[in-house]
């Protein structure tokens, strides 16, 4: 029997309130709408507002926000002009300066809301105009800025502030002109700060010079993000720039993803240290970006790090490695040091973290071997280096190295290293070099590939590799296009896993030649016969092809087939070498039947005795032929299903005349028509074609 007490209302169980709970407390988190502002067409506001460009009314239309508080202007669909008027001092402060939590939005496309701000060649000062400079955490959306002989187009700095703005723009177009008194007019400039945040959705940039400029600033505690979605950046010019980033001494490697995206110019990464970089951010390894592309335009990446550091090498062998102890490691190379393993062809390496050296234009702040090391006489500074997994070699260097240049640093090194090995050092030496110049911290995951070196060498940085299964070995020129990989990224030993760009485009400075090249657009080049892996000028089996010559080098072109260019037939035989007719499924059942039937028809001498040789029905006129007996009107069938379906007559016997024709198979798999319905007949087969 049904109990008839109603049962209680549920319980909110413990999962369900902690859910509960922690959607009000992000719901409290999110930025409210204090007050919005509209500018009309005119730059009039009821608010207060009377000039989209004036800074000190953008600040204050909306009112002061509390932590939790956004306030809005929508600015309506027109043209906004910043230029100077004949007779008016140039603004030098930013026209349009918005506060903390003011979202700048254009109601309707970028193009129906436009910023304009142009002023002539002979304008000075044209590094410190600026139409719009962005401090703070905001949204910017749908607004069009134009300019020429500015700044930027569109500013974001806020120098070395620990705001920690989280900063969002979408359906932004940013349009610069050029200038003729400022060397550096990107389209978008920016200037981050730690922790900063920013995402461009659907951005347009374009200029002359770049689409955007980004820098970070020096010693941070806490990296940027930044991300670049849907959005093309266009550098115009020659030698222009889609995307630069150029690290100042952070510190920390900030990462920048750009995805779904455009860029149109190259992309370049920079290492110029501002004064007053901390001394232990004074690194040989200097970029303080990492950039990551995908599902976006092929990209030619430039990565400029040309600063020395102190390098200790071993000799190449299949045990060779070095390993470093002792009080002058720290001091001679960081620490953490950039150890590398060796193989029979390559020498164990050591890279010091620091550098010794500043590139050409900055002011050395004490980085030389003699300002890091100065005077240790009397101290207990040495170094014990352990080769090749033997016991470590200990190497006194308590000397005076006040004064000295870094070659005869590295000198007095070496002479200490020879002294301890009783001099019989094998090749083993201290040594500058720059292991990070022309290695940009650039990432194509969708088109990069992975797989162990496979072969006796080592693979080096720019090489071409060949497929071996599903790994990878240095390429040589007996080998057949079709077993083309792509080119090395950096450098890997024999049984090591291997990185390399599959396709795309890469500089001319990222790729290993056999010789020096004269780079035209168009030439195309291939593996030496000398040098495996390295390349040389050459149209007989080509893997890449010079798309365009700027001043900061030729970019090339992966060639992803083997039919794009070159000595085509060579190619294909290449390819196809192997493969005969018989591998392409149904192929050769094909031709072997014709082979058949051709042979069988060659030594008969009738069409019809050819109809009987392969079971054909017989027509009147052959030998053998016997007609049909019986009443039939041989007429179309209404409604039939084309040629050769015909519509019996009644039967003498005056039953239903069903079909008596069976299903049989044609020689060679031809299969003759069957009809299954009653009073209805295949009279004939339809036309086939013996040959």
């Amino acid at each position: 029997m049904r109990s008839s007490r109603r049962r209680s209302p549920p319980t909110i169980n413990g999962q369900v309130a902690s859910y509960r709970a922690q959607s009000v407390a992000r719901l409290a988190q999110a930025p409210s709408r204090r007050r919005e502002a509209t500018v009309a067409a005119d730059g009039s506001s009821l608010d207060g507002l009377t000039k989209v460009i004036d800074g000190t009314a953008l600040m204050s239309a909306a009112g002061a926000v509390g932590p939790d508080e956004a306030n809005i202007v929508r600015i309506m669909p027109s043209t906004y002009l910043g230029e100077r008027a004949p007779g008016e001092t140039v603004e030098k402060a930013p026209s349009i300066l918005p506060a903390a939590f003011v979202h700048l939005i254009g109601q309707g496309r970028a193009e129906d809301v436009r910023v304009i701000s142009r002023f002539p060649d002979s304008q000075s000062s044209q590094d410190t105009i600026q139409i719009i400079r962005i401090l703070w955490s905001g949204y910017y959306a749908n607004i069009l800025f134009l300019i020429r002989n500015d700044r930027y187009a569109l500013h974001i700095e806020a120098g070395n502030a620990s705001n920690r703005a989280v900063q969002v723009f979408e359906d932004i177009i940013a349009i610069h002109e050029g200038a003729t008194g400022w060397p550096s007019p990107s389209a978008i400039g920016v200037g981050q700060h730690a922790g900063n945040r920013q995402t461009y959705r659907r951005v347009r940039a374009r200029s002359p010079y770049a689409g955007l400029g980004m820098h970070d600033n020096i010693n941070w505690s806490e990296a940027s993000y930044t991300l670049i979605k849907d959005s093309v950046l266009h550098g115009t010019g020659i030698d222009g720039r889609s995307l630069v980033l150029t690290s100042t001494g952070s510190g920390l490697v900030s990462p920048v993803v750009v995805r779904g995206s455009t860029l149109a110019g190259h992309v370049r990464m920079d290492c110029t240290y501002l004064s007053g970089v901390a001394p232990k951010d004074q690194k040989a390894n200097r970029y303080g970006y990492s950039l990551t592309v995908y599902a976006s335009s092929p990209i030619d990446a430039v990565g400029v790090c040309d600063v020395s550091t102190l390098t200790l090498m071993s000799a190449a062998s299949p045990s060779s490695a070095v390993a470093l102890t002792g009080p002058a490691a720290a001091a001679l190379f960081g620490a953490s040091p950039d150890y590398r393993e060796g193989a029979a062809d390559y020498p164990a390496r050591v890279y010091g973290a620091l550098a010794w050296t500043v590139p050409a234009g900055e002011s050395d702040p004490g980085v030389t071997g003699a300002a890091r090391l100065s005077d240790q006489r009397g101290n207990a500074f040495w170094l014990g280096v352990a080769w090749d997994g033997l016991a470590p070699v200990t190497v006194n260097l308590a000397l005076d190295y006040r004064g000295l240049s870094n070659d005869a640093v590295v000198a007095a090194l070496n002479n200490a290293l020879a002294s301890a090995m009783g001099n019989n050092t094998g090749g083993r030496a201290f040594s500058l070099s720059q292991p990070y110049n022309n290695r940009p911290p650039v990432h194509q995951p969708d088109r990069e590939g992975r797989g162990l070196n496979v072969g006796s060498t080592t693979i080096l940085h720019g090489m071409a590799l060949a497929w071996s299964g599903h790994d990878v070995r240095a390429m040589t020129s007996t080998d057949a296009t079709s077993l083309f990989a792509g080119i090395a990224i950096g450098d890997t030993i024999p049984g090591r896993p291997a990185r390399f760009l599959r396709t795309g485009w890469i500089g001319q400075a990222q790729l290993r030649f056999d010789g020096m090249p004269s780079t035209q657009p168009g030439d195309r080049f291939q593996v030496s016969a000398s040098v495996p892996g390295a390349l040389v000028e050459g149209t007989d089996l080509p893997l890449l092809v010079v798309r365009s010559v700027e001043p900061h080098g030729a970019c090339l072109k992966i060639i992803e087939s083997v039919l794009f260019t070159g000595d085509t037939n060579q190619a294909v035989r290449d390819a196809f070498a192997s493969i005969t007719y018989r591998d392409v499924p149904g192929l050769g059942d094909a031709v072997d039947a014709k082979a058949s039937r051709s042979a069988n028809l060659s030594d008969l001498g009738s069409a019809g005795a050819a109809r009987a040789n392969l079971a054909l029905p017989l027509r009147p006129g052959d030998t053998g032929f016997v007609p049909q007996l019986g009443a039939e009107r041989r007429e179309p069938r209404p409604g039939g299903h084309g040629a050769g379906h015909w519509q019996r007559g009644p039967d003498p016997a005056g039953g239903v005349a069903r079909d008596r024709h069976r299903d049989r198979r044609a020689p060679q798999g031809l299969r003759a028509l069957r009809c299954d319905r009653p009073a209805v007949r295949c009279g004939r087969l339809p036309h086939v074609n013996a040959d």
